[in-house]
């Protein structure tokens, strides 16, 4: 496979979504093209890595992408190699890792957050394939923020996004991140590649009240 060119550095590379058996890995490329991760246990046996593809399907060219690892073992360190289109990045040779979590009990609150995003002024087009990440920021006074959750705005969700806050972690990826929902803030971030791009930080909702403020995209092609 052929190395990496300037022009094939993948930019904004984040590690989201991160539990006991599973993790995301996104990213951004300069050109629409296919992404995926190869994935192992040991750093120097390549030959018995997995590969996980974009989670909208193998054939799947575009350029944002996000990937999620499953059914991975708990507190595992795992390397992996961020390929998109005929390149790869190894990070010359020294490959990104990530540790899965613990098996943690299951969350005692839900805190389900819904929202849109959309590519014009008039809120009809929704910012399809973007990636929507979101960190609680909780009002103690350590102010501690949550480990990064994030997800795909698909067609197939009728112009919303969705994410289930009582999921996250604290940065340790340790024990559940522990926050009130209707007394938290959240960072919510908006990557679509060269559609733009949006951030607010904004209190939180349940969709059980009403949904988070819509975003726009901040340079649009349309």
């Amino acid at each position: 496979m052929p190395s990496m060119s300037d022009a094939d550095v993948p930019t904004n590379i984040r590690i989201t979504n991160i539990r006991g058996t599973q993790f995301t890995v996104s990213w951004k490329t300069p050109q629409q093209e296919t992404g995926k991760i190869k994935y192992g246990e040991n750093p120097d046996n390549e030959n018995d890595w997995h590969i996980s593809h974009d989670d909208r399907g193998e054939a799947i060219i575009d350029d944002i992408h996000h990937v999620t690892l499953r059914y991975l073992i708990p507190e595992t360190i795992y390397y992996f190699d961020i390929v998109s289109g005929n390149t790869i990045d190894s990070q010359n040779g020294k490959h990104y890792f990530q540790k899965t979590s613990a098996i943690l009990d299951v969350p005692n609150e839900s805190c389900h957050a819904v929202g849109q995003v959309f590519i014009d002024n008039e809120n009809k087009q929704p910012a399809y394939d973007s990636i929507i990440y979101i960190t609680i920021h909780n009002n103690t006074p350590d102010h501690q923020v949550s480990s990064t959750e994030s997800c795909l705005l698909f067609p197939e969700k009728d112009g919303y996004w969705a994410i289930e806050l009582g999921n996250a972690v604290n940065l340790e990826h340790d024990s559940r991140y522990v926050f009130s929902c209707e007394n938290s803030r959240a960072l919510i971030e908006v990557e679509s590649g060269s559609n733009g791009s949006a951030k607010i930080i904004t209190p939180l909702i349940d969709n059980s009240i009403g949904n988070m403020p819509s975003l726009l995209l901040s340079n649009p092609l349309v």
